[in-house]
């Protein structure tokens, strides 16, 4: 008896590859579904707890993932998908953090960026791994001036 299983290779254009490249661009696309999931889930709870507003900046993820998956599948343009995921989960919980108020309100959610020089190593090479690694320490710089300039009178971590 067989079972019915997509082949999302065909789907996004990654069929006729060599299997390790097909690998990669395969972890890339599940790794977008899986934040794009953990994203539903993490705006899920804020709403049910009366915080929708704290989820608001995952809201955009969200649909800047199911997007790109629309345009992946149009196009079959593999390293702008890539580009556009490695870009959104590096700035996105950056931009969240700043949004509900800095590392004490936000319990260090700009951690969640250190995902992406992780993803690149394993998708990327290791020069653009080290550019988003270099972008992710200036933006974690970023934070921690903003929280001294504009959290003033808040306790500190």
């Amino acid at each position: 008896m067989s079972s019915w299983q997509p082949d999302f290779g065909k789907w996004f254009g990654l069929d006729g590859l060599e299997p390790e490249e097909y690998k990669k661009r395969m972890t890339t696309v599940n790794m977008a579904a899986f934040t794009g999931v953990c994203g539903f889930v993490y705006t899920a709870i804020y709403s049910a707890l009366g915080y929708p507003d704290v989820a608001l900046v995952t809201q955009v993820y969200i649909v800047f993932v199911l997007l790109s998956f629309v345009y992946l599948a149009i196009t079959k343009k593999y390293f702008v998908f890539r580009n556009v995921f490695l870009i959104l989960i590096l700035l996105l919980p950056f931009a969240d953090q700043l949004v509900i108020g800095g590392f004490y309100d936000a319990s260090g959610l700009i951690l969640a960026s250190f995902i992406t020089p992780v993803c690149a190593l394993l998708i990327t090479t290791r020069k653009l791994a080290r550019w988003y690694f270099s972008i992710y320490i200036v933006l974690l710089a970023i934070a921690i001036v903003w929280e001294y300039q504009f959290f003033e009178g808040r306790p500190r971590i």
